[in-house]
């Protein structure tokens, strides 16, 4: 293996690291009958005409597994943040007192339980086009080393070979996390 390939192979692994870690981070937003900060991460709230995430402008407490505390450090924004929250998919209704909301966390019905798993299920199909498309990005780099002579032939088969292997296995990696999700969500 070249010093050119080798380096190819570390940014490969490391697109399709970070292709993992990013389905891993649209999971966390999923509401799956517990509280945690990270319900909250995908909703940007107005504040004074540009959309912010909820940590630029309050602190997240989990009192309990059932309840999340926002406390909002400028009162002037407590109505925008109702209503992002009333507005997003969590299908969460705050509790106003004064410059704190209460996102009281229900149980899940068996109805939001499926929509849950469907959506993780979409995370799950975006992640494999994201893993496919950095597939497809460092074979067509690795064809054109070949193409260029800046590799044989062979190199560039054992190379393409240890793609479509690592791709494998990073697309099991996501099928893994995906039904331990969902035996999650079905279990609470």
């Amino acid at each position: 293996m070249s010093d050119l390939t080798n380096n190819l192979t570390k940014e490969f692994e490391l697109k399709l690291k970070k292709s993992i870690e990013a389905f891993e981070k649209d999971l966390s937003t999923l509401r799956m009958g517990r509280a945690s900060a990270s319900l909250l991460n995908h909703i940007k709230v107005d504040s004074y005409g540009s959309f912010v995430p909820i940590s630029q402008i309050a602190t997240i407490m989990i009192p309990d597994s059932r309840t999340i505390v926002i406390n909002v450090w400028d009162k002037g924004l407590i109505l925008p943040l109702e209503a992002a929250i009333r507005n997003s998919d969590l299908g969460l209704n705050p509790v106003v007192e004064g410059t704190k909301m209460r996102l009281p966390i229900p149980p899940l019905t068996e109805e939001r339980r499926k929509e849950v798993s469907k959506k993780a299920a979409e995370f799950a199909e975006k992640g494999k086009i994201a893993i496919r498309h950095v597939r497809k990005l460092f074979l067509d780099a690795l064809k054109d080393m070949e193409k260029n002579k800046e590799i044989s032939e062979d190199e560039y088969k054992f190379e393409a070979d240890h793609f479509e292997k690592v791709v494998k296995d990073t697309i099991k990696s996501v099928e893994e996390i995906l039904k331990k999700k969902s035996q999650e969500l079905m279990t609470i």
